[in-house]
């Protein structure tokens, strides 16, 4: 009787105690359980994640969904209760407002800012490289537009008579580090430059093979510079602050270890791992880490960079030029 009678209650009650959780439609269900196999196969801390929970969370979040925008929610918690920061999603049609560092919006490819380059006392190149977004549509054109002006511009400083360079990544928030390495090719020394490595093994190094620089799985025979410098062995400073984040880090880990090379400025942001890029059906980016870095010398990177010789951001620059002097002389 008491059971028929708690049946009976149920049944005319609006308690979500008594009622079966909803259920979401096909398309919204398909959608997010896409994006989980995605982040359990691939995100760097999937296999010690609290799946079950998860997962039981992520369908509480959508159980009224009716389209795959309505599950994003659930899929930023999922990514979020992970821990990292690293990892995002970019909804559709927003590919060139965003950067690889985090979900923040960011420049457009449409005003993506170029390396520029001075000359300082005759005798310093200065080059300085901005975040590159290369998410979406003209993404390749656009990464092969900033490896030409980075070229161009240590070609031309490289006419001077040089002691030595300094690569300012201070206003780099990331991107695409690729195009940023092909265009120091020179400047990187001997490979391999630094590794992506997964639970302390190496998954790749990053090293340079028929003229270009790129990530590579085991034993290659590395080949030439893309293009060569005089001064390409000359003393190098790097600069560094809290907005060098991602690939602007990782621009930056590729140098160290380098004969001749010494870091100024303060902290960087910490993004120091890899992250891949997955599409989802309806044009939306999972963008997912699913690596750690380790710099040529096989030391582990865990978030910020710290510079060799702290200074502001106002005398990084000079306190980078007064280390290339002693050097020259």
């Amino acid at each position: 009787k008491r059971l028929l009678r708690l049946t009976l209650i149920c049944m005319i009650a609006t308690s979500s105690l008594c009622s079966a959780r909803a259920e979401p439609a096909r398309e919204a269900a398909d959608y997010l359980n896409r994006a989980i196999n995605l982040i359990r196969q691939h995100h760097k801390d999937g296999p010690s994640a609290d799946w079950d929970q998860l997962v039981s969370q992520a369908y509480d979040d959508i159980a009224t969904a009716n389209t795959t925008s309505e599950t994003y929610p659930a899929i930023w918690r999922i990514l979020q209760t992970l821990g990292e920061t690293h990892s995002f999603l970019v909804e559709p049609g927003t590919a060139g407002q965003e950067m690889s560092t985090s979900s923040k919006q960011s420049q457009g490819a449409a005003s993506q800012s170029m390396p520029t380059w001075a000359i300082v006392q005759d005798r310093y190149a200065v080059v300085r490289l901005p975040a590159l977004n290369t998410l979406g549509a003209g993404g390749e054109a656009l990464g092969k537009a900033y490896t030409a002006a980075l070229r161009q511009g240590l070609e031309r400083m490289d006419t001077y008579d040089l002691c030595g360079w300094v690569v300012d990544l201070r206003g780099n928030e990331g991107g695409n580090m690729w195009p940023m390495l092909q265009g120091l090719d020179p400047l990187l020394g001997n490979p391999p430059f630094g590794f992506f490595t997964l639970r302390g093994s190496t998954i790749s190094m990053w090293s340079r093979t028929n003229g270009s620089v790129l990530a590579v799985a085991g034993d290659i025979s590395p080949s030439a510079p893309a293009f060569a410098l005089k001064h390409e062995r000359s003393p190098l400073a790097i600069l560094l602050g809290p907005l060098t984040s991602s690939s602007g880090e990782m621009t930056a880990l590729a140098l160290i270890g380098r004969d001749k090379v010494k870091t100024f400025g303060t902290p960087t942001a910490g993004f120091t791992t890899g992250n891949s890029v997955y599409p989802l059906s309806d044009g939306a980016l999972l963008v997912i880490t699913t690596v750690t870095v380790q710099d040529r010398t096989g030391k582990d990177y865990h978030g910020p960079l710290l510079p060799d010789v702290a200074a502001s951001p106002e005398k990084a620059e000079g306190a980078a030029i007064d280390w290339l002097s002693q050097r020259c002389s």
